[in-house]
């Protein structure tokens, strides 16, 4: 019984801090409209907490009549999870190194 309690409260705490990280994801899409790779990233982390209460669903017994179905899907989330975070931060990287190149030629200007 001790087992469930503690993997119910870190599971429980896992999707705290996936909203969490969810709205900060959000509130840097809002200051920097111009980069949706943050959207991206905040849709996976949305699907990392429908993931997760998929998986605590399948573990602790609710819906056995579904349950295959549940399992199949929390295996497609993780695939569109990823996707997600790999054009996120591929767009964010290209972002970074257009920040270097801009930072470079305003400091040749300025010499």
């Amino acid at each position: 019984m001790v087992e469930i309690s503690i993997s119910l409260i870190a599971g429980i705490l896992s999707v705290i801090a996936s909203i969490y990280v969810t709205y900060l994801c959000y509130d840097i899409y809002r200051y920097n409209r111009l980069n949706r790779a943050w959207l991206a990233v905040a849709a996976g982390f949305l699907l990392v907490i429908a993931r997760r209460t998929i998986g605590f669903i399948t573990s602790f017994g609710y819906l056995p009549h579904i349950n295959n179905f549940l399992k199949s899907i929390e295996g497609l989330l993780l695939l569109v999870i990823s996707l997600l975070y790999i054009y996120g931060f591929l767009a964010m990287r290209k972002q970074f190194s257009t920040f270097e190149i801009v930072e470079k030629k305003v400091k040749e200007k300025l010499k």
